[in-house]
């Protein structure tokens, strides 16, 4: 007889110390223990090292339901990596980790808490997975730092207030089918404030688009299109020398164009 081993998940991190631990999930601060659950609820136990700026959560089984409050209002924090094992993150499961700086969710996580990245005002990079299927009230709200926001095919529903007040968004890119109709009030408000973000929808985009002041869902943008044709390129560079629209760029050099290094003459 073979037993196979138990499965286990791991968390790690980067801080400027080890995070501090605590029984509590009300507005304590801390790494919550009874926070984490297994894909049948049962909660999970874990060892918790930390040596020379690095953090290792291991737990004692497979980690499924990260709950709320689960890593809270704790400004040491720098960096996480989540095993791809998780399928949800709680509400206000990293609420007010002011030093944390970016974040990939996952493939595996369907939904994202309301107010799980509230107040992650160092927040630079988000990486949102196909997979991701909910984001809920306010989840990335007063994310200051925030710079880029795409939005994967795979996801529905984008609940009011998500993306609210992250004042130095850029750009917006929704891929596929994303969200066609269910976006909340003010889901990407006060973004593009100063000067409009650019907004890419795919072309088969059936949901509300900007009005011709520009206004969508809160924020102020303005809509990219991005050139298919040679002539429509050579327009586009010719107008504005170089030129972001999602993955291309294009680029004037000694009278030709290059778009993602190949030459358009």
């Amino acid at each position: 007889l073979v037993i196979a081993p138990a499965k286990t998940s791991v968390i790690t991190y980067t801080a400027e110390e080890k995070l501090p631990e605590t029984e509590s999930t009300g507005s304590a601060m801390g790494l919550h223990l009874n926070a984490f659950y297994a894909a049948d609820s049962t909660q999970l136990t874990f060892t918790h090292t930390f040596d020379e700026g690095v953090g290792t959560i291991t737990f004692n089984g497979e980690l499924a339901i990260i709950g709320d409050k689960a890593i809270y209002s704790i400004s040491a924090l720098k960096s996480i990596t989540l095993p791809e094992s998780v399928t949800s993150i709680g509400e206000k499961a990293f609420n007010n980790c002011f030093g944390l700086t970016s974040i990939t969710i996952p493939a595996s996580v369907t939904t994202i808490g309301s107010f799980a990245f509230y107040y992650c005002q160092a927040l630079k990079s988000v990486t949102l997975q196909e997979g991701l299927i909910t984001i809920k009230e306010s989840a990335f709200e007063h994310c200051d730092s925030l710079q880029s926001i795409t939005i994967p095919a795979s996801v529905t529903t984008i609940e009011r207030y998500t993306f609210n007040r992250c004042g130095v968004v850029t750009s917006v890119t929704f891929e596929g089918n994303a969200c066609q109709e269910a976006i909340g009030t003010s889901a990407f408000g006060h973004i593009g404030e100063t000067t409009p973000a650019l907004l890419t929808l795919p072309d088969n985009w059936t949901g509300t688009k900007p009005d011709e002041d520009g206004n969508w869902y809160g924020g102020k943008f303005e809509m990219s299109s991005t050139p298919t044709t040679l002539p429509q390129m050579r327009a586009a560079v010719k107008a504005t020398k170089v030129m972001t629209n999602g993955q291309i760029i294009l680029r004037k050099e000694n009278k030709n164009y290059s778009i993602l290094g190949q030459e358009v003459r």
